[in-house]
């Protein structure tokens, strides 16, 4: 990106259409393509101007138990169903104040209580792999291979990130 091969907005849009692609999957419960787009757009004049953050252009998606002002967030659970968030987690605005762009909010077990993505109200993550198979872990794990996202922000790993990759071959460190 600071050589101009391309810009963030170009990098959001070709994420958002991949995201788009996968959408059976199940692996976003929302997409945040209008905050998304402006913040790169901002990522972009700043690139230009030579004053990006450290994370200018990275694409993250966070964990629906991670708070993001003025979006949903619900634990993939029905009770909080059309709960929007009055604040933002402090890693939200640090990933924010360092120009990431956050894509969207992905899909868990319900009240992020599990291993395997069989307990959302909101239905399965499938498997990209085998669709007739749990996809283990959370869905950044699923999304990676898929390159959905660049990064994903969840609130667990080690158990989740072993057992996703044990069904999906993905790397994992701690």
């Amino acid at each position: 990106m600071n050589a101009g091969a391309i810009s963030c907005k170009e990098l959001v849009q070709s994420y958002l259409k991949r995201i788009t692609e996968k959408k059976n999957l199940n692996i976003f419960l929302e997409v945040f393509e209008k905050s998304a787009l402006a913040k790169a757009e901002e990522v972009d004049k700043k690139l230009k101007e030579k004053k990006a953050g450290k994370l200018a252009g990275m694409i993250v998606a966070i964990k629906d138990n991670i708070c993001y002002k003025d979006h949903k967030v619900s634990a993939s659970s029905k009770i909080l169903e059309g709960f929007v968030s009055l604040y933002s987690a402090t890693v939200v605005e640090r990933l924010l104040s360092e120009d990431a762009i956050l894509i969207g909010r992905t899909n868990c077990d319900e009240f992020a209580m599990g291993s395997s993505n069989e307990n959302s109200a909101y239905d399965n993550v499938l498997n990209p792999l085998d669709t007739s198979r749990v996809p283990g872990g959370h869905p950044v794990e699923v999304q990676q291979p898929l390159q959905l996202i660049y990064a994903g922000l969840h609130s667990e790993a080690t158990r989740v990130v072993r057992f996703a990759s044990l069904h999906l071959s993905s790397v994992w460190w701690e």
